[in-house]
């Protein structure tokens, strides 16, 4: 489990994946998915964590959030702050709106690998971003 004392090595480690390609369940700098980025810098980091590679490219929200509810305090979106995952809707194939996409807030907006960019990038958190987001944990504290 991280520390809040951690969450500036977590932001730093994340940069250092800038640009690394984006690959559906990718695990590696050849490439990684918006969960896997965040699986191999807390790997990294010395915080293992085993996340699962048998989610279809059509994702299902509801695991997406019952995996992160059993590892990561939820916090209300207006209460968000650097170094909280982000959890985002976007269409799935069938066009119907669902939770598939994470992102990790930073000083400067977020970072998140994203198959629209093909890459890891860091962004801003402006109105289309924070109207996407639908919750949030924070990293450093275990569920209830």
């Amino acid at each position: 489990m991280l520390t809040q004392q951690d969450i500036p090595a977590f932001i730093s480690k994340c940069r250092e994946w800038e640009s690394v390609p984006w690959r559906h369940q990718g695990r590696t700098r050849s490439g990684v998915d918006c969960v896997g980025l965040f699986s191999c810098v807390a790997n990294e980091l010395g915080f293992p964590q085993v996340i699962p590679t048998n989610y279809h490219r059509d994702p299902d929200g509801k695991l997406l959030l019952a995996e992160l509810r059993s590892r990561f305090m939820e916090i209300k979106v207006k209460d968000r702050e650097a170094g909280d995952l982000v959890v985002m809707r976007f269409e799935n194939l069938q066009g119907v709106p669902t939770n598939r996409h994470l992102a990790l807030l930073t000083d400067c907006g977020i970072l998140h690998s994203a198959a629209m960019y093909k890459k890891v990038c860091e962004h801003t958190f402006d109105d289309e971003w924070l109207n996407r987001t639908e919750h949030c944990f924070r990293l450093w504290e275990a569920p209830a």
